[in-house]
């Protein structure tokens, strides 16, 4: 939520520009090229100067917090546990700039944050219990939501719209609005 706020401020003074479409469309090149680069973005990234300190600064603190106990420790962890290079974390980042708004970006980080619980879990259980193919095939599901993401955003910037005749859609249409 913390990374939210940071990338909402950003965000919130991109989108106060009249760039809106090429922003949205950049933001979707970018998670298109690491999703295309897949595994080497992430050592990419490391590479950044002054980065390497900053991921063994939080290593570091990291490691003393899971010598505590207590909610706050629990909360440290988490907090810098966003700053740990991670592709799902950088298309989640692009998300909560892409919404132009603060309280947005801060909720849409939160959400992404629980919303990974369960499949953290379940990757530390398949880490483990899963071998051969079955784990490679795996791998390939992070480029494939980044594609996803890249794609949406993309589409976003051209103003492209979702054509009616998709079984989904209509239902959509066809929901209650309470205002």
């Amino acid at each position: 939520m913390l990374l939210g706020f940071i990338f909402g401020l950003i965000g919130r003074g991109l989108f106060l520009l009249p760039y809106q479409a090429g922003i949205s469309i950049g933001l979707g090149v970018v998670l298109l090229i690491l999703a295309l680069l897949h595994t080497r973005a992430e050592r990419w990234i490391a590479r950044i100067p002054g980065w390497k300190k900053v991921l063994e600064w939080v290593r570091k603190k990291m490691g003393l917090l899971f010598k505590q106990t207590g909610p706050w420790a629990t909360v440290a962890i988490g907090a810098l546990n966003g700053l740990l290079p991670c592709g799902l974390v950088y298309m989640a980042i692009v998300g909560a700039v892409s919404t132009g708004q603060i309280g947005s970006a801060i909720a849409y980080m939160g959400l992404f944050g629980i919303g990974t619980m369960p499949l953290l879990l379940l990757t530390s259980i398949a880490g483990v219990c899963l071998k051969g193919p079955l784990r490679k095939y795996l791998q390939w599901i992070q480029p494939a939501l980044l594609l996803t993401m890249a794609a949406m955003l993309i589409m976003r910037g051209f103003n492209v719209e979702i054509p009616v005749g998709l079984p989904i859609w209509e239902t959509g249409q066809e929901i209650p609005m309470c205002h």
